[in-house]
């Protein structure tokens, strides 16, 4: 395991790209898959007014999958609500 120091900060998107690589994922996508997403994003293609899909990508999702899994399709997410109850939100694939 490598020790991550400086004298400022340290930079953990970087050291938790590094924690991916050496846990053998492959944290980033090839070429051809950065170029389709851009071809999506830049077409039309958005989910009808009156579909219920909502993008939901900004929020801190964790994995209930173990550590040999290659399918992180299992993630949650839970929250504090004004009133003092937790929503968690479950999302499968």
């Amino acid at each position: 395991m490598t020790t991550h120091s400086t004298s400022d900060s340290l930079d953990l998107f970087a050291i938790a790209h590094q924690a991916m690589i050496d846990a053998s994922f492959m944290p980033d996508f090839p070429q051809a898959v950065s170029q389709e997403l851009l071809a999506i994003e830049s077409s039309s293609q958005s989910p009808s007014p009156d579909s219920e899909a909502r993008d939901l990508r900004a929020l801190l999702w964790s994995s209930i999958d173990n550590r040999q899994s290659r399918d992180l399709d299992q993630v949650e997410y839970a929250e504090s609500l004004p009133d003092g109850d937790v929503r968690v939100r479950v999302g499968n694939r």
